[in-house]
């Protein structure tokens, strides 16, 4: 199976540009890097419309520098790397290169302490504008896909992912944006309402709750699980909330899913935040997805019950390298990268977690996904 494999000197590439997650860069010095990247990967891969977009705002912004463009053109720029070179099938040189391009732009708001008055407001109506359709064309995708065996997951976002195997679809901590990063439209709800069996929820953070979408499964009579009572507490008593985190592994028949939860827990200050690790199993395929856990008993647990996932998807913040050697899963798809609301500094750019995984050595294959792109398991 052809997965992301990592090569310590292609950290080289956009190494300059963060050399550890949070450092601060002016947003100039981030475009004038942004611009020398491109040239490169141009230099690199010449044929194509990834080089082609790459060569067109070398052009602008030769002819025409503007502080603001290069964001959008950029992202789109990468969006278009990626449709090229799509995972497990295309170059995963160029992908990688072009998502270390991406984490100019990305990190724009969160890095320059001196940015002008509305700057941040432009900025996210610019990723926006590239987010959105691309949220809705995966939408469609998982409508119109057929999986006739193993599993397809889409990366939605931060630690939202979506399953879908021959006969089930699930998703963990699918969650809308708010009223600056944009809300699920009543169009993309509805979508997610009739593509999906079960929503899992991890635990009780604003960043993996879905509260929107949770009320649109329960209306719909489909099943909403979570961690805890006070999780989308607005909906207690309805019958189609599911509560599993006192279960400690014992396997619970959901809408034809097994299910097995593993108590965990987030570490914050003076708390600690119960969080479920889920092992879904459907057709065959067992896929874990852990949230924000920091604790390594689910993992413990997942051993002893001797469930051995075939997919983990895995926090790339926490420092996933023991977890995926306890849990030993046969693939890992990282997720929580990139937040662009809930920014918290020092959360991973690509450079950064290209870093982690090759520090780790890890036997498991790793995939990094963009939002809207999907895996296969198995590749075949």
């Amino acid at each position: 199976m052809k997965i992301i494999r990592i090569f310590s000197f292609l950290l080289l590439l956009g190494a300059a540009l963060l050399a550890a997650a949070g450092k601060a860069e002016p947003v100039e010095v981030l475009r004038q890097d942004a611009l020398a990247e491109l040239r490169a990967f141009a230099a690199k891969w010449p044929q194509g419309n990834a080089a082609r977009a790459a060569r067109a705002i070398l052009k602008q912004e030769e002819e025409a520098p503007d502080p603001n463009r290069w964001i959008g053109e950029t992202i789109r720029f990468a969006r278009t790397a990626f449709r090229e070179n799509p995972p497990q099938t295309g170059n995963d040189e160029a992908r990688r290169a072009a998502q270390l391009i991406l984490d100019y732009p990305l990190r724009v708001e969160d890095t320059d302490p001196a940015v002008p008055a509305g700057f941040g407001k432009a900025w996210r109506e610019t990723v926006n504008s590239v987010y959105q359709p691309v949220c809705d064309a995966m939408l469609d995708e998982i409508l119109a896909a057929r999986v006739k065996s193993g599993a397809r997951i889409w990366k939605v976002y931060n630690m939202g992912f979506i399953v879908k195997t021959p006969n089930h679809a699930w998703c963990h901590d699918v969650r809308s944006g708010d009223t600056v990063t944009r809300r699920f439209t009543p169009d993309q709800l509805a979508k997610l309402v009739k593509i999906l069996d079960v929503m899992f929820i991890s635990h009780n953070h604003l960043d993996h709750v879905g509260a929107d979408l949770a009320r649109e499964m329960v209306r719909a009579g489909k099943t909403v699980v979570r961690p805890t009572d006070d999780t989308v507490a607005e909906l207690n008593g309805d019958p189609h909330l599911r509560n599993l985190y006192g279960r400690f592994g014992k396997t619970v028949e959901v809408d034809g899913l097994a299910v097995r939860a593993f108590p965990g827990y987030q570490n914050i200050p003076n708390q600690e935040v119960p969080c479920c690790v889920y092992a879904v199993t459907a057709d065959g395929v067992t896929v874990t997805h852990n949230g924000d856990n920091q604790s390594m008993q689910p993992y413990e647990l997942l051993e002893k019950a001797q469930v051995t996932p075939d997919v983990m998807l895995a926090n790339s913040w926490s420092g996933f390298a023991p977890y995926l050697a306890a849990g030993k899963p046969k693939l890992a798809i990282i997720g929580h990268e990139h937040e662009l609301k809930h920014k918290v500094r020092g959360r991973d750019p690509w450079v950064t977690v290209y870093k982690r995984i090759a520090e780790a050595g890890l036997p498991t294959p790793v995939s990094v996904i963009d939002c809207g792109e999907s895996i296969i398991y198995p590749n075949k």
